[in-house]
């Protein structure tokens, strides 16, 4: 269960179904999280 989040942080997810959930800025640009959620995808093994 995910905990609620202060307004200015969002969770996004590195898998299907909502698994591997990290938080993230809310107020960067769409491509900005795209690129972000890429790289924490490619280096999710680092960072488990």
């Amino acid at each position: 269960e995910l905990k609620e989040l202060p307004p200015h942080l969002e969770y996004a997810f590195l898998g299907d179904n909502g698994k591997w959930p990290v938080i993230i800025a809310k107020d960067i640009s769409l491509n900005e999280k795209t690129a972000l959620i890429n790289v924490l995808k490619m280096r999710k093994k680092a960072i488990a």
